[in-house]
């Protein structure tokens, strides 16, 4: 290095700082004043409170200064210090020790605030060989503009002292001459160089050192360098052996910007102690954040994020050294890559990431080599990302020597599904060296894993996680003559016209994997259909364990296709020209279209094997295990073999889709054109028809008999058993099934609602609303023949609690008093009215609940009502005996749509009743016809509405008996009755009103009786209501049981003799509560008014029915 005079440049040579030693006064450089020096010992001291250095040389001596000296110059050993609160001005200090073997330590506790523009800087020790020590305290400056404000340098290449730096004070260099450094340290020979302490600095560099030996680089505090050709931190080193460690653990800023050299660390070494960079601060606003070059070994380890525009971390090994980069911390790159490195000889290079976000405009990671050196990425973890829309890839591995590459991915991800790379995923190449990748997950827009193997180089390639290609492969693989073996025990995604996973190899054999619990498919519409894996060149082995969607094409040499997990394809699987052996052990779904061939094919399955459609096989075909085929009456699914077929036992399973199948009918679910040998060894049908295998020479078929409709019931009800079995049993019987062949195509849900639509059900509601209509009916004549005594007791006798003193003149005439001697005086009037005419009305609605489990019968709702006139004659004081005429009608609707039905109702009944004292006995007998339709739809073949008119009969007698017992407050009168019914109908049949009527029903005559019990008691209480009526209040409270409440009926279709069933209905309850209330309102011209309501309640069944009536008696 040259010094001249002050208007002379600073020019370094090289990139080591080259300084010569100052055996003399320099004519042009700076001067210290006020500073004391003595020869023994030598030490330079500046104690005054200011120290001006003036431009001025008037002191040549060796140990001697005046004021205004230019520098302090001499032999021997030099101690130095800037005392506390002292301020060196101008222009700077500068010592030096001429003398071999001497050294400075000097010691800064002031400040040094250079103010005079000079080239060497602000403060500058020298030595020729001895060691140089700098120490500052936390609360020193140096404020420079020249080269460096601190200098620490040995000028002879036999140097042996070592060089340290403790710069705990801030420095700061804002002039523009050469590097502007704030701390350069440097020696010509191999010597130690330690710089580190807790200084910010700020310069057009940072901090350079220079040297050979070993050098270290700490220190915590921050640096900012300005110029855009400057440095964080330089560090140069020659060929020695010495090791070089950077360890700064403070932030580096840069000017920004994409110009110039601008990088913050920056290490160049040839030597061979190893380049170590580890544990560094934040790295920010630079071009390049690390850059190391030479022929030594290189470790980085960042400690802390770098954000940079071109590079992260660039390595260029030119020699036999390695590399090893391990990053964990986030790299942001605008322009370039995020990390890369590159090796020209034999040098291996590792790069690991184990976590951070690792975001570069080209690739995240990029590993370039020639010569024989391996490049390795290993990944555990964080994200690789990159977004240039190019093919760069996310991470690049590319080797044009003879070294081999390795991807190890165990963590993290190569870009990610929401943003994937936008160029290849993971690039790989090599001219003659093997390739090993193994990937986790791997989202990308072009190419996810691409591999390209030049010479006799093996590719090797094992997914564990997610490959996906949002627009092209998932996986891609070129090898020369080496082999390729591929497994994937991840998922492989591809979305793009080529193949998901592509090998091409021009001689080496291919293996390709698909593990147990892996899938490979395309993520467009129907992957079935699209391209899977395509090979070409050496024989191809594939086996797939675990699901693939998708064709193959293999190409024409030998080749090996073994399926034991799922695979699914529609269309061209072209296997070469060679010979290809086809196993499947597992399941092949095969779509319509799909063949299978090429040169020799032999397929063998012993699993299961679904062709749909028509599937050809150009080849032999040996056929074990499940072959499964759907049936349409139309045909069934089929494979045809090009070849001779072979079956092996294996079970032929169908499914029934549809109906219209034809007993007798033939279909064919294999045809060989080279012959057919050997049978299934069973049928398995799902479905409600009946089938059984045939075989001719070429073909074998499916022949469809005679199905058994129950069969196909699943969990049916009692009901729809009963229909399905008249079904079958009349198509067994030889009758054609006409329309009731569209029933055997349905299953489940569709085939119960068929079967209940046919059920006709709906009659069974006939018997329910014919009792209930003569319940009402027979139950208004046994109150009327109460009401007949008008409340009178046996014998003529007033009621027990009649209040005497109360009774209005209207009451009186109307009940004898119980006053003996009123008895005497007022003779008995009971036979005076010996005559009564009635006219009443009654009706009812309820519902019936259904049993739908395990009967099947769903919901009735009957409705009844009537209109009544009658006539009784007392014959005496306590007998009455009476007739009565009704009309009326009855309606019903069953649930869920299954019909309807109504009657006309004509009734006739006579009663009576006796009393004796209290007590009294009445019984009734009662006819009814009933004129009887329903109506009811069929949706089977068309929409059937189905009808049908018919009389019914109903035979009621009811007995009953009590015993009135009066009370201060109301009568109660236990009662027992007995009341029976039989409900008659004849043998009828449906007609078609609408539709082809093919489902009509033809019924059975049917007698339908139940014998009814009640116990309980009535109340009642009379009031005067005014002088000239009474009003009587009457209530009842009973225990009903009934002992036949089934209700069904015998049919079958007209359209099918002997498919007679039997169908149940709504059961009625067999125990209810019967509750009733009512009045009435007697007048003294002997007319009376009546109304009642009663309620049955039980747990399946819950009616009301109302009555009321009008009396007059003469």
């Amino acid at each position: 290095m040259e010094y001249k005079n002050r208007n002379s440049r600073f020019r370094p040579s090289g990139a080591l700082l080259s300084m010569t030693a100052l055996a003399t006064i320099w004519s042009a450089s700076p001067a210290a004043a006020n500073c004391d020096i003595t020869s023994s010992p030598n030490s330079v001291s500046c104690t005054a409170d200011t120290v001006t250095v003036h431009n001025t040389n008037t002191d040549a001596a060796t140990a001697s200064s005046n004021d205004d000296t230019q520098q302090f110059t001499t032999g021997g050993n030099i101690t130095g210090q800037i005392a506390s609160g002292v301020t060196v001005g101008g222009y700077g200090l500068q010592i030096n020790t001429s003398e071999n073997g001497s050294g400075i330590n000097f010691t800064n506790n002031g400040a040094v605030n250079q103010t005079s523009n000079v080239v060497i800087g602000a403060l500058s020790l020298l030595t020729s060989t001895g060691a140089i020590t700098y120490n500052s305290a936390s609360g020193a400056t140096i404020d420079g503009t020249g080269i460096a404000s601190l200098t620490l340098s040995s000028q002879s290449t036999s140097a042996t002292g070592d060089l340290t730096a403790h710069v705990n004070g801030n420095v700061t260099n804002t002039g523009s001459i050469g590097a502007g450094y704030g701390v350069l340290v440097q020696s010509q020979a191999a010597v130690n160089i330690l710089v580190d302490g807790t200084a910010a600095i700020t310069g057009s560099t940072g901090i350079g050192v220079f040297g050979g030996g070993d050098t270290t680089v700490g220190g915590s505090g921050n640096i900012v360098y300005t110029s855009a050709n400057g440095y964080g931190i330089a560090v140069g080193h020659g060929t020695n052996a010495g090791t070089v460690t950077v360890n700064h653990s403070g932030s580096i800023t840069g000017p920004g910007g994409s110009g110039g050299s601008n990088v913050g660390i920056s290490v160049s070494s040839n030597g061979t102690g190893g380049v170590f960079v580890t544990g560094t601060g934040v790295i920010s606003n630079v071009r390049v954040g690390m850059s190391m070059y030479g022929t030594d070994d290189f470790t980085i380890t960042p400690g802390a994020s770098i954000s940079s525009t071109s590079s992260g971390i660039m390595v260029l090994e030119n020699g036999s050294g390695t590399v090893s980069i391990t990053s964990g911390y986030d790299i942001t790159v605008s322009s370039g890559s995020a990390i890369s490195t590159f090796a020209f000889s034999s040098g291996n290079q590792t790069v690991t990431v184990t976590g951070g976000r690792i975001s570069a405009y080209s690739s995240a990671v990029s590993l370039y080599g020639e010569g024989s050196s391996n490049l390795i990425f290993n990944m555990s973890g964080g994200t690789l990302l990159s977004s240039a829309d190019f093919g760069s890839g996310g991470l690049n591995l590319d080797q044009q020597g003879t070294g081999n590459a390795t991807v190890n991915q165990t963590g993290g991800s190569i870009g990610l599904a929401a943003t994937p790379i936008v160029g290849t995923g993971v690039y790989v190449r090599t001219s003659a060296g093997n390739i090993d990748v193994t990937t986790a997950d791997v989202y990308s827009a072009y190419i996810g894993i691409r591999t390209i193997a030049g010479g006799n180089g093996s590719v090797t390639i094992t997914n564990y996680g997610t490959v996906r290609s949002t627009n092209d492969d998932a996986l891609g693989s070129t090898a020369g003559s080496g082999s390729t073996t591929i497994t994937n025990h991840g998922s492989l995604l591809g979305s793009g016209p080529d193949p998901v996973m592509g090998a091409v190899s021009t001689s080496g054999t291919i293996s390709i994997d698909n593990a147990a619990g892996a899938l490979i498919s395309s993520t467009l519409a129907a992957p079935e259909t699209r391209w899977a894996i395509m090979t070409s060149g050496g024989a191809s082995t594939i086996t797939n364990s675990g699901t693939l969607y998708g064709r193959i094409t293999l190409g024409n040499a030998s080749n090996t296709i073994s399926n034991d997990g799922t695979w699914s394809t529609t269309g061209a699987n072209s296997f070469g020209s060679g010979s290809t052996t086809l196993s499947n052990t597992g399941i092949l779904n095969a779509g319509n279209g799909t063949t299978f061939g090429g040169g020799s094919l032999t397929f063998t399955s012993t699993g299961t094997f679904t062709p749909t459609g028509t599937v050809t096989v150009n080849g032999s075909l040996s056929l074990g295990g499940i072959y499964q085929v759907n049936l349409a009456s139309g045909g069934a699914d089929k494979t045809v073999v090009n070849g001779t077929a072979t079956l092996t036992g294996g079970i032929a399973r169908a499914v029934q889709l549809g109906g219209g199948f034809v007993v007798g009918q033939s279909l064919v679910i294999l045809t060989a054109t080279g012959g057919l040998s050997g049978t299934f060894s069973s049928l398995d049908l799902t479905g409600s028809i009946k089938a059984h295998l045939g075989y001719d020479a070429n073909d074998a078929y499916i022949v469809v008999d005679q199905a058994a409709l129950a069969d196909s019931l699943v969990n049916g009800t009692i009901n729809q058993r009963n229909v399905a079995s008249g079904i079958d049993a009349a198509l067994n019987g030889g009758a054609a099934s006409g329309n009731f062949a569209s029933i055997f195509s349905l299953s489940g849900a569709a085939l119960a609602s068929a079967l209940d639509s046919l059920s006709g059900e709906v009659a069974t509601g006939a018997a329910t609303t014919a009792f209930q209509s003569m319940n009402g009916f027979v139950s208004l004549l046994t109150n009327t023949g109460h009401a007949a005594f008008g409340g009178q007791a046996a014998n003529g006798g007033a009621m027990g609690y009649a209040e005497e003193s109360r009774v209005p003149p209207a009451f009186a005439s109307a009940y004898a008093s119980t006053s003996p001697a009123r008895a005497a005086r007022e003779p008995q009037s009971a036979l005076d009215r010996r005559w009564g005419v009635w006219g009443g009305s009654y009706g009812s609605a309820g519902k019936v609940n259904g049993e739908s489990v395990v009967l099947g019968s769903h919901d009735v709702t009957p409705r009844t009502y009537g209109v009544v006139a009658g006539a009784d004659y007392r014959a005496s004081a306590d007998t009455v005996l009476g007739f009565a005429l009704a009309g009326g009608g009855t309606n019903w609707g069953l649930s869920n749509g299954l019909g309807s039905g109504r009657s006309d109702v004509f009734q006739i009944g006579a009663y009576g009743t006796h009393r004796v004292g209290a007590a009294y006995l009445s019984g009734a007998l009662a006819y009814a016809w009933n004129g009887i339709s329903t109506s009811r739809t069929v949706n089977l073949a068309g929409v059937d509405q189905l009808n049908a008119r018919f009389d019914g009969q109903t035979f009621a007698g009811r007995i009953e008996g009590g015993y009135r017992v009066p009370t201060q407050f109301v009568a109660i009168t236990p009662y027992a009755a007995l009341q029976g019914q039989n409900f008659h109908t004849p043998a009828y049949s449906e007609s078609s009103a609408s539709g082809t009527g093919a489902f009509a029903l033809a019924y059975a005559s049917r007698s339908t009786a139940t014998l009814r019990t009640e116990l309980g008691s009535r109340f009642d209480k009379t009031v005067a209501a005014g002088n000239d009526a009474t009003l009587s209040f009457r209530s009842q409270l009973a225990w009903v049981h009934d002992t036949n409440t089934d209700r069904a009926m015998s049919a079958l279709f007209q359209a099918l003799p002997g498919s007679s069933f039997t169908v149940y209905g709504a059961a009625a309850p067999k125990d209810s509560a019967l509750l009733s209330s009512g009045a009435e309102l007697r007048f003294v011209n002997n007319l009376t008014l009546g109304a009642r309501v009663t309620g049955e309640l039980a747990g399946s069944a819950r009616g009301v029915s109302a009555q009321g009536s009008l009396r007059y008696a003469w």
